[in-house]
């Protein structure tokens, strides 16, 4: 296995939210209507089958990598632009000891622009953020990732953060298009919102179980990872230049 790994940040499409739906194990929600991150609906052996599918550990198996992200376990499922590099001083540097030089490669995720408008418990600093300043934010926070020796990839769930032209002249070597049934886009809600391409875990069990959960399944991730791999393979990327 190649000794440096890969880091990932995002929200719950990259903590895997849902997977364990396909597991056969006992004891899972019935309903999906609660969040992975609550303990007395999803176990251990839950979230150990969802981090074997998700797609950063899809994208560590073609390379032979490690990954950590801040769902390897029940914390950091969800989360905003704004404050998504929040906890990463006192988890990723503190507590893990871990830092930057460790890493080969940095998947980053944005998720929904909302979270730092209008969120059902007001924006995550009391603020008002708007979309630029979401983008700058999360380019400004990336900066030790930058400067440091390591591979750099973007993808967006939203077309708003993906069109936005700050984003495009910031993230425009970063960004990783995604890719479903021959099918590209800039942002992954396309798919997500269009049940054609059965990609969500909705596609698949609502009926009969009413599990109505708009988070990838197993073939979402799939694309995901194949889409980040296309892009790495397009970019030359090889781990073991990064040893």
């Amino acid at each position: 296995m190649i000794s440096k790994g890969i880091f990932g940040i995002g929200c719950s499409y990259m903590w895997g939210e849902g997977l364990y739906y396909y597991s056969n194990l006992p004891d899972l929600p019935k309903k999906g209507l609660k969040h992975s991150f609550d303990g007395e609906y999803v176990l251990d052996t839950h979230c150990a089958f969802k981090n074997k599918h998700r797609f950063i550990q899809l994208v560590s198996d073609h390379y032979d990598m490690w990954n950590w992200t801040f769902g390897n376990g029940f914390g950091m499922n969800g989360g905003s632009n704004i404050r998504s590099f929040d906890a990463l001083n006192k988890m990723f540097l503190e507590d893990y000891k871990l830092t930057p030089e460790h890493f080969s490669l940095f998947i980053y995720q944005f998720t929904a622009p909302t979270r730092d408008q209008i969120d059902l418990n007001g924006p995550a600093d009391g603020e008002y953020h708007p979309i630029e300043k979401q983008i700058q934010s999360v380019y400004d926070k990336m900066k030790m990732f930058r400067y440091s020796n390591i591979k750099i990839v973007t993808i967006s769930w939203y077309k708003e953060i993906s069109n936005h032209p700050l984003y495009k002249k910031l993230f425009a070597d970063t960004h990783c298009d995604i890719e479903v049934d021959g099918e590209v886009r800039e942002s992954f809600d396309y798919f997500t919102e269009n049940h054609k391409y059965k990609c969500t875990i909705r596609t698949d069990f609502y009926p009969p179980l009413l599990i109505n959960d708009y988070h990838f399944n197993m073939k979402g991730h799939r694309c995901v990872a194949d889409s980040i791999i296309k892009k790495l393979e397009k970019d030359k990327f090889n781990p073991k230049d990064y040893e």
